[in-house]
C-alpha cells in the first residue's frame, strides 16, 4: 500500500506526480495540517496534487503548533526554564517536522502493510540514511523513495510540478 507523504512542498508534490506518470498506484495521500501556520500556498498545492493525482487525501488533525512553539514548558540542558521552542530553525532544531512524524507515525500504524514513499530527491539520496530513517526501517517501517528511483534531482523536481501545474490549467474544464 502506497503512502505519499505530501506536505505540499516541490518534493512531495513531484513524488505524487512522478509516481501518477509511472503508472505506480498512490493508495494515498497523506497531508498534516499545521492549522493556522500553514501558508495557504501549501493548501492549495495539497488540493491541487490530490485532484491532479486522482488519490485520495487524508489530511489529519493540525498539530498544536501555538502550544509547541510558544506555550509548552522547556527545562534546558543548563537548568533554565522557558516556554516554547521558538521559530523552528537549523540552529533551535526543526522540531515542527519532529511533531509532524509523530502525528504521521501514529497514523501509518493505523495501516496494513504500507510503504511511506518520501520526497527525498536523487542530489539528497544521503538522507534515506539519516538517524530518523534508520530507526523507522529498524522498527520495520518500509520506504520508497520514488523522485531517486527516477532520477530527479530537486531542480528538476520543481520543473516537474511547474510544468504538470501548466498541462492540467491547460485542460478544458479547468
Amino acid at each position: 500500500m502506497n503512502i505519499v507523504s505530501l506536505s505540499g512542498g516541490k518534493d512531495s508534490c513531484a513524488t505524487a506526480i512522478d509516481m501518477r506518470m509511472r503508472g505506480i498506484p498512490i493508495h494515498l495521500l497523506v497531508h498534516v495540517d499545521v492549522g493556522r501556520w500553514e501558508f495557504p500556498q501549501t493548501k492549495k498545492a495539497v488540493q491541487q496534487v490530490a485532484e491532479l493525482t486522482g488519490a485520495p487525501l487524508v489530511t489529519l488533525p493540525p498539530v498544536p503548533f501555538d502550544y509547541w512553539m510558544m506555550e509548552r514548558l522547556v527545562v534546558h540542558k543548563d537548568g533554565r526554564v522557558s516556554f516554547g521552542a521558538g521559530w523552528p530553525s537549523r540552529q533551535h532544531g526543526r522540531w515542527c517536522t519532529r511533531e509532524k512524524f509523530v502525528v504521521f507515525d501514529k497514523f501509518m500504524g493505523t495501516l496494513n502493510e504500507p510503504v511511506r514513499c518520501v520526497g527525498f530527491a536523487a542530489d539528497e539520496s544521503h538522507r534515506t540514511e539519516s538517524k530518523e530513517q534508520l530507526k523507522r526501517k529498524s522498527q520495520g517501517q518500509q520506504f520508497r523513495y520514488p523522485l531517486i528511483e527516477s532520477g530527479i534531482d530537486e531542480e528538476s523536481a520543481l520543473k516537474l510540478c511547474y510544468d504538470f501545474s501548466k498541462k492540467q490549467k491547460a485542460m478544458p474544464g479547468r
